[in-house]
């Protein structure tokens, strides 16, 4: 301040000690940097985050429908309730049902000359018969027993493979060409070299033998306590010739 009462201001570079000042706050700040920078690289690595929880799977359909069923079930009180569930329950074992028929490898009812194609230079009709067939496809049993000393392997049932095994080989051989193949007996008999009235008194032999071998077994078996077919219930209780005639599985 001078002597009048003003104010004078100095430069801002003639104030003592400022350089310093300015070199040492910048050498502070290297230095703290440089510490930061150390400690970062001494800092362990933070693990990598987990990966979230995949959400909850959808139910499907069908589990849904078999834990509604279940509630119901739990939920029934009257009979009416008890049918309604019963009900479900069978739809669902039948759909089941179907669901694995359709992967199993069977024939079924189709016909074996569905299908075929005309005669043609690449398969000709031959290729198409149901025998020739079966031998393309792999089902070699029926062939390779096709034989009227052999037909007791085209059965899978222990008994009647066994009655008839023990046939004479004139009554196997009537047996094969009028039962399995299905000739008449006049053609039987053409085959045989008789008439075919001698035909039809064999054939009524092998059937009046096999009827009563086949009459022990089943009652053995009903005995036991073995299920028995519609028409085996019904040979067994004397109706014959429903059990021949009628309809039902055997």
């Amino acid at each position: 301040m001078t002597v009048d009462g003003t104010v004078e201001w100095e430069d801002e570079g003639s104030a003592p000690g400022l350089p310093e000042r300015i070199e040492a706050e910048l050498a502070l700040e290297r230095e703290q940097a440089l510490e930061a920078e150390l400690e970062r690289e001494e800092r362990p690595p933070e693990p990598e985050p987990e990966d979230e929880p995949e959400p909850e799977r959808a139910m499907l359909k069908r589990e849904l429908k078999r834990a509604a069923l279940d509630r119901l079930e739990n939920a029934a009180r009257t009979p009416e309730e008890f049918k309604k569930v019963i009900a479900e329950w069978d739809k669902l074992a039948s759909n089941e049902a179907r669901r694995l028929r359709d992967h199993e490898i069977s024939r079924g009812d189709v016909p074996l000359e569905y299908g075929r194609a005309m005669d043609g230079a690449v398969f000709p009709a031959s290729f198409m018969e149901p025998r020739q067939r079966q031998l393309m496809s792999g089902n070699f049993i029926d062939l390779i027993h096709d034989c009227p000393f052999e037909l007791h392997e085209l059965t899978a049932d222990a008994a009647l493979s066994g009655m008839l095994r023990r046939l004479r080989d004139d009554h196997k051989e009537i047996f094969y060409w009028h039962f399995i193949r299905q000739l008449s007996c006049a053609e039987v008999g053409r085959i045989r070299g008789q008439c075919d009235r001698n035909i039809r008194k064999t054939r009524a032999v092998i059937v009046r033998k096999l009827q009563k071998e086949l009459l022990r077994v089943l009652a053995a078996r009903a005995k036991a306590g073995r299920g028995l077919s519609i028409r085996q219930r019904a040979f067994l209780e004397g109706g014959i010739n429903a059990a021949l005639d009628g309809g039902g599985d055997g």
